[in-house]
């Protein structure tokens, strides 16, 4: 028998910078925004797109249960390599992923900074700007409501009031479709990774 929680008892939060009239977000899908964030200003992006979503869905030590289907839907690699890597080398390639020069030079700045203690304190004066989410992750974001606006279910619980889970996130950028995340999925997949078996 599922037992009926709210979403704040699950754990779930507001995610920031989101489209409005989403449920709140599981800790694995805030961490996994944050992740992406995280990553776009450490390339020295301004906005965090669905390839940096990607980016911190494939890292080591995630656990998103959503990996399993990924991996069962992606097509072994003719060069034997793991899929992952081959996803991680694709975003690599892809020039909007590459960090830009700014953040290239800050880096070699703090890297090969003759008083690395004054190059990290510069770097603590001057914040970064907050990284926001793309228009397309943000168009893709805001399909949740149409097949998760109500009561979620996860294993016993039953979540009353919704919430955004990591695999919604994933789904949501599949559907949305054009985005750079689906497109690489698909390139990696056996033709089905946009069929909901």
């Amino acid at each position: 028998m599922a037992t009926a929680i709210s979403g704040s008892e699950y754990g779930a939060t507001a995610a920031r910078d989101v489209p409005e009239g989403l449920p709140k977000f599981s800790p694995n899908a805030n961490a996994l925004l944050e992740a992406a964030r995280a990553e776009a200003s450490r390339r020295g992006h301004s906005i965090a797109g669905t390839e940096h979503v990607l980016w911190a869905l494939l890292q080591p030590g995630c656990t998103a249960r959503v990996l399993g289907w990924i991996e069962s839907n992606v097509a072994p690699q003719e060069d034997g390599l793991p899929w992952r890597s081959v996803v991680l080398s694709r975003l690599e390639a892809n020039p909007v992923f590459r960090p830009t020069v700014e953040a290239s030079e800050a880096c070699l700045a703090r890297t090969f900074s003759p008083n690395i203690l004054e190059a990290v304190a510069g770097a603590a004066a001057a914040p970064s700007p907050p990284v926001m989410l793309s228009q397309s992750l943000r168009d893709a974001l805001a399909l949740i409501p149409q097949f998760a606006g109500g009561p979620v279910q996860d294993g016993p619980l039953t979540i009353d009031d919704g919430l955004v889970a990591t695999e919604f996130i994933l789904a949501a950028i599949l559907l949305h479709s054009i985005n750079t995340a689906a497109d690489l999925l698909a390139r990696v997949s056996r033709g089905q990774i946009n069929s909901w078996r």
